[in-house]
């Protein structure tokens, strides 16, 4: 088995910059970390208003298809953080 690469913070971040779509990283606390330039060309929020607030804040205001708030009711993100499973969630924001 290789051995696992090891990059500076910087390089992690040069990575989600250069990736075609939006990222963002939260942290245990489930505080945006991290923000791309993708997310502020997506969403119009400026990496300053988004870095420390809580995914939880509803700033992107995620929702099913169904237009039910998926922070309230069944928070992916949540759930994965509690039993590290991962998901595939098909999230909308209510102006799309």
């Amino acid at each position: 088995m290789a051995p696992l690469l090891h990059f500076s913070e910087e390089a992690y971040r040069n990575i989600l910059e250069s990736l075609p779509t939006g990222v963002y990283v939260v942290d245990r606390e489930r505080r945006i970390a991290f923000w791309s330039d993708g997310c502020e060309r997506i969403t119009g929020y400026r990496r300053h208003q988004a870095i420390g607030r809580s995914c939880g804040d509803n700033l992107l205001m995620h929702c099913d298809e169904q237009h039910d708030d998926l922070c309230e009711a069944a928070c992916p993100l949540l759930d994965t953080m509690r039993d590290g499973h991962p998901r595939d969630s098909d999230a909308f924001s209510p102006t799309q």
